[in-house]
């Protein structure tokens, strides 16, 4: 896929959003004004998580 550059989050803003849990995360983006967030992910194992930047 390809889009247009945009600016992609620091290595610190990675590593706090990583400590955050997905409700947490769907509260934020609520209070934000921004609804019905969902995308079908899940951890492969126990334990994992995903975060990053994403062109969608």
């Amino acid at each position: 896929m390809q889009g247009p550059d945009f600016d992609r989050p620091t290595a610190e803003v990675i590593e706090q959003l990583s400590r955050a849990g997905t409700a947490t995360l769907q509260g934020i983006l609520k209070r934000m004004g921004v609804r019905r967030v969902w995308m079908p992910l899940y951890p492969l194992k126990s334990g994992m998580k995903c975060v990053g930047p994403a062109l969608t």
